[in-house]
């Protein structure tokens, strides 16, 4: 499903695609969607966006991905081949659950906020990956609290 910037979309199920699942231009909102064994990225949403309750599991790369500025919010990612969520820059990035993935559980540019994460069991063994100025709260990890 491509869709225009400031696109809403709420309660859809994609799953079974030759390429993303959702996919959506900048200032999108999304929320409470799943996507589901989809050949790329499961949800994906350019700069500005709101991701919010939805659910990503058992797509060919990332579960969730954010462009610049995003705001990423009680999602669930669950056993995707690559990462579990990934952002740009700027993005906060709270109360999301990352587990079973091929990669990280969350993979973050820097100069935004994540807090209240909740990893485990992803593949390469390290659960989150934080770059540059990123502001960490509590990050709650299989092992205890992590980065």
């Amino acid at each position: 499903m491509a869709l225009f910037n400031h696109a809403v979309v709420t309660q859809s199920q994609v799953f079974n695609n030759g390429d993303h699942g959702i996919l959506a231009g900048t200032g999108a909102s999304l929320v409470a969607n799943t996507a589901y064994n989809n050949a790329d990225t499961g949800i994906a949403a350019l700069d500005g966006a709101l991701l919010k309750d939805n659910i990503a599991q058992g797509n060919q790369q990332d579960g969730i991905w954010a462009g610049r500025g995003c705001t990423v919010r009680g999602n669930n990612a669950h056993g995707n081949v690559a990462d579990g969520i990934v952002t740009d820059t700027g993005c906060n990035v709270t109360d999301n659950t990352a587990r079973l993935n091929g990669g990280y559980g969350l993979r973050m540019a820097g100069g935004g906020w994540a807090d209240n994460l909740f990893f485990e069991n992803n593949g390469n063994g390290e659960q989150v990956l934080v770059n540059n100025s990123v502001q960490m709260g509590i990050n709650i990890c299989q092992e205890g609290v992590c980065p």
